[in-house]
This record gives structure tokens, C-alpha cells and sequence, in this order.
């Protein structure tokens, strides 16, 4: 039997200065998470709005077009305000939901060894600041839903490689832990709610791809998933 469920979908992404994550003083894991219909919602009102401002081809990459660089330099701070502001709205109007966890180096490395002594030796490769950073992301966002909802969370990530094995590490790591499912951690709808995790296809200038695929869930029971696909990690959102 094939069952089709509008689960939850989650967008995610990293920030970090520099360009190592496990030198960078502070490292961020944020996203959106909205259902099915919210995300339809925001997408017709950006591509409008993408229209509107002229940049249908570029997208925003939130970092470039705040300091005006490449592709946003010959805007005006004025323009790339209103392009800024324009996404603010329409999450806004979409009723996304936003999430994130941060980790400051300054006060995790001095804790690292401590944090060590209280895992097993296979599990202490997992007590990195951007394998935590995410885990606490997502766990947030199964906090802040789970009283309204039961439904799976499918998380689309950055098709940069680097992130989606971050997300994969912790992803896996969770999926086969049951003691997670008991009370004092983070209960029994936990892991049956981690239904679908996986990269994102391109966004182009003539539309976003959908992406549609089947899946088995780790409880057995195969279903399809439907969802709309972002690329934040190659400038456009």
C-alpha cells in the first residue's frame, strides 16, 4: 500500500565567517518551516516580487546583496534594501515559522572534553559544533510543532555538500537511537516524525523545480512525497 501525506517542510542553511566551520568563532543553522500550502503561498509572492525588482535570474543571496556585491553591485543600498525587505514580508505573509541555534565557540571549546566523557567512543565524532548547531535546529522545530502536529518533517538543505553531510550525520545518528523515544529526551513521536531529509534541486530563473520522489519510512510504511525545492547555497533562495 502507497500512502501520500503532506508532511511538513522545512528549509535550512549555515552561516559561519570564514570559510571553515570548525575555526569559525560563531556558526549558525537557520531555517523556515511552514506546511505544503504555505510554501506555495510564499513562493507565487516572491516571483512576483522577484519580477517587480528585476531580479528573477539572481534571486537573493541575502549576504551579497546587503554590502552590494556581485550580482546586486549596481543597485543601490535603496534597492537592495527593498529586495531584503520585500523577502521579509512575504515570509511574513506566508506565516513561516523561522528557527535557529547558534553555537559560540568561545564558550564550546573549552567544554568539548567535558562533553566527551559523557559519550561512547563511537559517538564522540558527533560532538562537532556544526553537527550540534544543526541537531538543535531541527529539534526546535519538532518542539515548537509538535503540539499542533504529528505530521512528519521533511527537511530540503543546501545542496551544498559539505552542509548536507552535516545534516546527514546527525540525521542517521537520530534515526537509530531509541532512547530518544523516552520522555525525559525528546519523546515517542520524535523519530517517527523524521521522515525524509535530503538536498535540494536547482531553483532557475524560468521556475522551481518540484521535485517528486517515493520513500520508505524507517517504520516500513512507503509513501511519496511532493516538495518544492530552494538553492541557498548557490545564491538564490
Amino acid at each position: 500500500m502507497k500512502l501520500t501525506t503532506n508532511m511538513l517542510h522545512a528549509r535550512c542553511d549555515e552561516s559561519y565567517p570564514g570559510g571553515d566551520p570548525d575555526a569559525a568563532p560563531i556558526y549558525v543553522v537557520a531555517g523556515l518551516i511552514g506546511t505544503p500550502g504555505q510554501w506555495r503561498e510564499f513562493d507565487t509572492m516572491w516571483r512576483e516580487d522577484m519580477k517587480a525588482l528585476g531580479v528573477e535570474a539572481d534571486g537573493l543571496h541575502t549576504s551579497k546583496c546587503a554590502v552590494g556585491a556581485k550580482p546586486y553591485k549596481h543597485l543601490s543600498s535603496t534597492q537592495r534594501y527593498e529586495i531584503q525587505y520585500r523577502m521579509i514580508l512575504d515570509i511574513a505573509a506566508a506565516r513561516l515559522y523561522g528557527c535557529a541555534a547558534v553555537s559560540d565557540q568561545k564558550y564550546y571549546d573549552p567544554l568539548r572534553e567535558l562533553f566527551n566523557t559523557f559519550l561512547g567512543t563511537r559517538n564522540r565524532r558527533f560532538n562537532e559544533p556544526h553537527v550540534i548547531t544543526t541537531r538543535q535546529c531541527i529539534n526546535l522545530m519538532m518542539v515548537s510543532t509538535e503540539d499542533a502536529t504529528d505530521e512528519p518533517l521533511q527537511i530540503v538543505v543546501d545542496r551544498n555538500s559539505a552542509f548536507g553531510g552535516r545534516v546527514e550525520e546527525w540525521y542517521k545518528m537520530d534515526l537509530v537511537n531509541p532512547r530518544l523515544d523516552e520522555p525525559d529526551m525528546m519523546g515517542s513521536k520524535y523519530r517517527s516524525r523524521l521522515a525524509v531529509c535530503h538536498k535540494a534541486v536547482a531553483w532557475t530563473s524560468s521556475g522551481c523545480k518540484r521535485q517528486t520522489s517515493s520513500h520508505t519510512c524507517h517504520c516500513g510504511t512507503p509513501y511519496t512525497s511532493v516538495a518544492s525545492a530552494s538553492r541557498h547555497g548557490n545564491g538564490k533562495t
